[in-house]
């Protein structure tokens, strides 16, 4: 029989049809080896991850018992084993220290790379006989901080602690503690300077210049810490009476409660505060011969913040100054007794700085003399200048000295703070 044109067009039809679906399914069964094959790389990553975590925290606790590095290695490679990845084709690089990355020859650290390499169940027709996996941890031990009267835990920028001039510094049975891992100058110091402490400890590097001394010099035994002090709370303002009468220039005895203007005595003035909560919006600024005495409580600060300059008396017995807004600027000649509270939520802290409240602390001239207390701005960088005794410990963002400066800071253990020793994952 003749075909008709449009006969042997149905055929060709039907041959390119049979073609396609050839095709496809020939990319469909590819696309459906290649997702099997991935879902068992997944799942041996996320074993691997495991494993290597478990094994850096139990080598890092070995090392946070004072035990040996290779010591720590024998117990990650136990704790690799006991998560099954000791199996043949599995890899296994134990290190402490490591021996790369940013925490190369940190002797307080360890390091885990694992991996596994499987043959192919089904993705080889597509070209893939070999799949790998990897997963890399590294843990460190952390210090219990009893005793450091200077923290600044800034982890990344340089110059978080940075000594700068003719600057002499006595830390008295106390340590000096740099959280920035910046490997050149996570602690910098430049010109005249002598610092003695405890321990001078520095996640990153030290560098001195200009003739600068550090005793003893610096260490780098374990990884950056957390705040010790971000359990506080932030303190609740009073609400009532809604608003006092500010007062006028004279001597005075204020209430607890809430004073809508800046505290800002002239002449001779004398203000004490009753023991009790105060907010204060505009800020307390005592300039000359003034003096306020506040007898106890939680002090909420905003607009100025906290300012006292030229010859100026400020006491406080039993007291927290919250600067929520403002700044706080202690200079001059004043005459300064800071005394923080002794029990309660506040034990210990003498100022807490608005956590995301970046203005600088500037403590100048001989304005901390007879104080005792913790200083806490996490948020911002505390400048100290001049020349006293002080019982000040610092819990900042970043520390900074300038012009001279010579002074003993006197580590009291009233105002320890206290984190015990521990291990974290920093990879």
């Amino acid at each position: 029989m003749q075909q008709t044109e449009g006969s042997r067009g149905v055929e060709d039809s039907h041959g390119q049809i049979l073609i396609l679906t050839a095709f496809m399914m020939t990319v469909l069964a590819m696309s459906v080896a290649l997702v099997i094959d991935l879902g068992l790389v997944v799942r041996d990553r996320a074993a691997g991850q495991a494993a290597a975590d478990a094994a850096a925290l139990a080598g890092a606790t070995v090392l946070a018992a004072g035990d040996t590095g290779s010591a720590a290695e024998q117990v990650a490679t136990t704790y690799v084993a006991l998560n099954n990845f000791d199996r043949a084709g599995d890899g296994l690089v134990v290190e402490s220290p490591p021996t790369s990355g940013p925490y190369a020859a940190n002797p307080g650290c360890i390091s885990v790379f694992v991996s596994r390499t499987r043959s192919a169940m089904f993705s080889s027709v597509a070209g893939f006989d070999v799949l790998n996996s990897d997963a890399v941890a590294v843990a460190c031990r952390e210090p219990g901080l009893a005793d450091y009267a200077i923290i600044a835990l800034n982890e990344t920028d340089c110059d978080t602690i940075a000594l700068i001039g003719n600057v002499t510094i006595d830390v008295e049975d106390a340590g000096i503690w740099s959280n920035s891992s910046c490997s050149v100058n996570s602690l910098g110091a430049n010109g005249t300077v002598d610092i003695t402490a405890a321990a001078i400890d520095v996640v990153g590097g030290c560098q001195l210049t200009g003739g600068a001394s550090l005793t003893p010099a610096c260490t780098h035994p374990y990884a950056p810490i957390l705040d010790p002090l971000s359990y506080l709370p932030v303190p609740i303002p009073p609400t009532e009476p809604p608003a006092l009468p500010c007062p006028d220039n004279g001597t005075h005895t204020l209430q607890p409660g809430v004073y809508n203007c800046q505290i800002n005595p002239q002449g001779g003035s004398n203000f004490t505060f009753a023991a009790g909560n105060y907010l204060i919006t505009g800020g307390i600024h005592l300039n000359g011969n003034v003096s306020a005495t506040f007898e106890g409580g939680e002090v909420t600060l905003q607009g100025s913040g906290l300012q006292v300059n030229g010859g100026a008396n400020l006491t406080t017995n039993e007291t927290m100054f919250y600067i929520d807004q403002g700044s706080v600027d202690l200079s001059g000649t004043a005459d300064l007794v800071l005394m923080a509270p002794t029990s309660g939520t506040y034990t210990g802290v003498i100022i807490f700085q608005n956590r995301s409240n970046t203005n600088n602390l500037e403590i100048h001239g001989t304005a901390t003399v007879n104080n005792w207390g913790i200083v806490y701005a996490v948020g911002a960088t505390v400048t100290y200048q001049g020349t006293a005794t002080t019982s000040f410990q610092f819990v900042v963002d970043k520390f900074s000295t300038g012009g001279t400066t010579d002074t003993i800071i006197v580590f009291d253990n009233g105002a320890t703070i206290d984190v015990p020793d521990g291990v974290r994952l920093v990879v």
